[in-house]
């Protein structure tokens, strides 16, 4: 009997010692090979939000406002995995006149995507969770 039990002792042990030095989060991903695979593969893709995503519009002085003035508008979605009605399109999908560059935020990466001289941007924000990139929201702005 304390043969059987020292060999369970010693197999559980292996196990826990193999499980530890195969740990896929033990090393933080870069921003930048996470991004490359965000945008390329759509199972990746869905598996790194962060849901429910938020999705935040701005709208500022629109001219056709009820009340009269300038009024901003703004909206709110949340979508889950069920509801995103398509991936979050990379920027090579974009027309040739947006530009894109990334800072950083609290903590956060922000790809802000844009087009020069206009009131147009579209800000997403990611975030790292457990050494892993993930979208956490995003916010366009008009």
């Amino acid at each position: 009997m304390k043969l059987k039990s020292t060999l369970v002792l010693i197999i559980l042990l292996l196990v826990g010692a193999g499980c530890g030095i195969r740990n896929p989060f033990t090393k933080p991903e870069s921003f930048q090979q996470f991004q490359k695979k965000f945008y390329r593969d759509s199972v990746f893709h869905y598996n790194r939000i962060n849901y429910p995503l938020n999705v935040y519009e701005f709208y500022g002085h629109v001219k056709e406002d009820p009340v009269g003035g300038n009024a901003n508008r703004e909206f709110h979605n949340s979508f889950t995995r069920k509801t995103l009605p398509r991936t979050v399109r990379s920027m090579d999908e974009y027309p040739d006149h947006y530009e894109m560059m990334i800072d950083t935020i609290n903590n956060k990466m922000v790809e802000k995507i844009y087009i020069p001289r206009s009131s147009y941007m579209e800000k997403r924000f990611f975030l790292k969770k457990k050494n892993r990139w993930y979208l956490d929201s995003i916010q366009i702005m008009e």
